[in-house]
């Protein structure tokens, strides 16, 4: 009930300055804890976001989970980049990647190709990011498997000084 509410009506987002490398070591252990999986490798990043931390972290939380569901014997990779004033966090999967006739569908309520999952996991990660100024895709990864792209506006870089 409580994805349904957050679907159909999130809370405005809250943002406030944060690093994005702490929080994304937090999801990784939170999702190697969820499921038993290969490694993830999250990179060390001086990314500062300026943005809702809670639902930047309840999305890329989804997007990591599916992503170590989908291929459980391989490495989920996290990549983050900055590119004008925007943060771009990309998970990739090496899964057996995305079926055709899913594909269009993603992002719809309901539809999923687990079979325990609600279908409400992508469409709260879409909803989330879109709230806060953001976009999320889905596209396949070169090679085989999936690669989700979570675009972030408000990004700088943290400053660095001499000691």
């Amino acid at each position: 009930v409580q994805d349904i509410l957050t679907y159909s009506k999130p809370s405005p987002p809250k943002p406030q300055r944060f690093q994005l490398g702490p929080l994304l070591a937090e999801i990784a252990a939170t999702a190697r804890a969820d499921v038993k999986c290969a490694p993830i490798a999250v990179p060390a990043t001086s990314i500062v976001l300026h943005a809702d931390p809670e639902m930047t972290r309840a999305a890329l939380l989804n997007l990591l989970l599916n992503a170590s569901h989908a291929s459980p014997d391989k490495t989920v990779e996290v990549e983050a980049v900055m590119h004008d004033g925007f943060c771009e966090v990309s998970i990739l999967d090496r899964g057996p990647g995305i079926p055709l006739e899913v594909r269009e569908h993603l992002f719809e309520p309901f539809v999923t190709t687990r079979s325990a999952g609600t279908g409400l996991g992508l469409p709260i990660a879409r909803r989330l990011t879109q709230v806060q100024g953001g976009t999320l895709t889905l596209d396949d990864r070169p090679g085989g498997g999936t690669v989700a792209r979570m675009r972030l506006p408000g990004a700088t870089m943290q400053a660095r000084h001499a000691e």
